[in-house]
């Protein structure tokens, strides 16, 4: 019956193989990976907002400080300083995300389709394999920093956790850019 109704109606019943049902399912997975990403993405964004509001609210204190009653914030130079680099580092992925780091593509988009696809994949993989090592690097870092008990020099807080926090920081984006490889190596041309 099924055999009837795909010669009857070629256009409207496609009977799917394998192949094709695998590539839906996972073109399906890397779409709730991708969601998932974006929630996690954006909920430490938050952290990297609240570090710049701390590193704001420092910096106010201390020139209100130092100016009007010639006493600075304690330590404030430590805190602004490390501030910075959780708000840098927290911000990353739902930058990318968004599209707010630059792409220069202005050689890029002259050359044929297929050569943009294997020159986006190989700049995927180098981004992967990047990200990769800054984690990995981060934790060796903040391994190293908690055996020796380093802290920073007027604040004394200790360093340990911040490489650990980049490292944290830094997975998200490490998975958008495996997410953008997949797809570049799987999904047909949509323009």
């Amino acid at each position: 019956m099924l055999l009837f109704f795909q010669k009857a109606f070629p256009n409207i019943i496609h009977i799917y193989n394998s192949q094709e049902i695998a590539a839906v399912k996972f073109q399906v997975f890397l779409d709730k990976f991708e969601r998932f990403n974006r929630v996690i993405s954006s909920a430490i964004e938050w952290i990297g907002v609240v570090a710049l509001l701390i590193l704001t609210a420092i910096t106010v204190a201390d020139i209100v400080g130092s100016k009007a009653f010639l006493t600075p914030v304690p330590g404030s130079v430590d805190i602004v300083g490390l501030s910075q680099l959780i708000a840098i580092s927290f911000a990353g992925a739902s930058a990318q995300l968004v599209g707010r780091h630059i792409r220069v593509e202005f050689f890029i988009i002259r050359i044929p389709f297929p050569i943009q696809r294997v020159i986006n994949s190989i700049i995927y993989l180098f981004l992967i394999a990047f990200f990769i090592l800054v984690i990995w690097r981060s934790m060796i870092l903040g391994q190293s920093l908690h055996d020796i008990g380093q802290s920073s020099s007027t604040a004394r807080i200790p360093l340990y956790p911040f490489p650990y926090a980049i490292a944290f920081a830094f997975l998200p984006l490490c998975f958008i850019y495996i997410v953008k490889f997949l797809r570049e190596i799987t999904q047909e041309r949509t323009t």
